[in-house]
């Protein structure tokens, strides 16, 4: 099921951002889910990986006083290699 292969993401991604991610939102209809690390209380910004089983994007938000804004960051090989090869082996059921 799509909460099944969801519930494996947190681990396989979120060791390789360096932090841990929590599935925050599931649509079944979409076929994806939203993942999000905790707000940092210092520099408060957090990543947000989005997947749909065919694709995904790792973002990087910094929150404001208007809002929230995308921040740059960097990976090294290694730990980009780590968050591709989480979301690659962990099974999406396909859309519907």
């Amino acid at each position: 099921s799509l909460s099944e292969a969801v519930g494996a993401l947190p681990a396989a991604v979120g060791r390789a951002l360096g932090e841990p991610l929590v599935v925050t939102e599931v649509a079944p209809a979409l076929g994806g889910a939203v993942l999000r690390s905790p707000v940092d209380r210092l520099d408060r910004e957090f990543y947000e990986v989005r997947t749909d089983g065919e694709a995904a994007s790792v973002e990087r938000w910094r929150v404001g006083d208007e809002g929230r804004e995308r921040v740059p960051f960097t990976l090294t090989r290694k730990d980009l290699g780590r968050a591709v090869e989480g979301l690659a082996t962990t099974s999406m059921p396909p859309k519907r």
